[in-house]
């Protein structure tokens, strides 16, 4: 473990506020003492992503609050190698699995943080999420993810909630509580 550290230490890049996310790698950053690795490549379903993330003792990212996510946004569109996530999206530990419109975090919290739903236009129809779409799969969408909701007008992309199927094989998000031990941001 201490080897891990002096390693994350090592690589920690210096940034100018306390603000912003702390890189470590291109797909790691720090944030008040969380950890959050981003899996752009992996291809598992909503239950296997947080049982993976489990397994490393973490768990699927919590993003609640609009601070955090406007800087998980911001930091996907500025790494390149984030921005297209297998799936079009990155699974995060949100869902209504268990009671309908009632969306929980994996630790069983309630989703106070409501202004990251995605809403597009579509013609003339505007479509908010979620939407529980049961077009392609009867049960419903159940899981969330981070979407790479196509860029509007030229803007960037908005990486805000949708709802999907938790069957569908995605990016995802994990967070950790350990990691970021002595890693913290410095005037440049």
């Amino acid at each position: 473990m201490k080897l891990m550290i002096t390693i994350v230490i090592s690589m920690t890049m210096i940034l100018s506020s306390s603000c912003e996310l702390i890189p470590i790698t291109f797909d790691e950053v720090c944030e008040e003492g969380m950890r959050y690795k981003f899996y752009p490549n992996s291809t598992l379903e909503w239950e296997q992503a947080r049982d993976f993330c489990e397994s490393e003792d973490g768990f699927l990212a919590t993003v609640n609050y609009r601070g955090l996510h406007k800087r998980l946004r911001k930091y996907i569109n500025a790494n390149p190698g984030l921005g297209e996530p297998y799936g079009n999206g990155y699974w995060i530990g949100l869902s209504d699995r268990m009671i309908e419109d009632v969306f929980m975090w994996t630790d069983l919290t309630e989703l106070t943080y409501h202004e990251g739903w995605s809403e597009e236009r579509i013609g003339r129809k505007t479509v908010v999420q979620p939407n529980n779409n049961v077009k392609q799969n009867c049960n419903g969408q159940d899981c969330i993810q981070m979407w790479h909701n196509p860029a509007i007008d030229g803007k960037l992309t908005l990486w805000a909630f949708d709802d999907d199927t938790c069957d569908v094989n995605k990016g995802f998000i994990c967070q950790y509580t350990s990691g970021c031990e002595g890693v913290t941001a410095a005037p440049l």
